[in-house]
């Protein structure tokens, strides 16, 4: 991703910024259906919209990590997006936060 390309998805997710106090609409999710092992539990249009809105925040209970977990990695961070709420890696040698939010 280039500088401009970044600063152009900073402005996007800044100029489409929802209130605070709204939360986004919940999906319907079938409890009886199995989630196949390749998909997240957010749908992509979540994941990718807003980009400005996704911020990694530190938390101090570990979960595992929403990526690393399909790859069958043991994978338990600290780390989290603030508007997912999605546990994800984020440090020198992996950034799941960012591949989360790009597929």
């Amino acid at each position: 991703m280039s500088v401009l390309e970044y600063r152009r998805s900073i402005v996007q997710g800044l100029l489409t910024k929802q209130t605070l106090g709204k939360k986004r609409p919940s999906t319907q999710i079938d409890k009886n259906v199995k989630r196949r092992k390749n998909q997240f539990s957010l749908p992509q249009d979540v994941r990718t919209g807003n980009r400005g809105i996704h911020r990694p925040t530190f938390v101090k209970e570990r979960r595992r990590c929403e990526v690393c977990s399909p790859k069958q990695i043991e994978s338990r961070p600290y780390s989290k997006c603030m508007h997912c709420n999605i546990r994800l890696c984020i440090n020198e040698k992996k950034n799941c936060f960012n591949e989360y939010h790009e597929i």
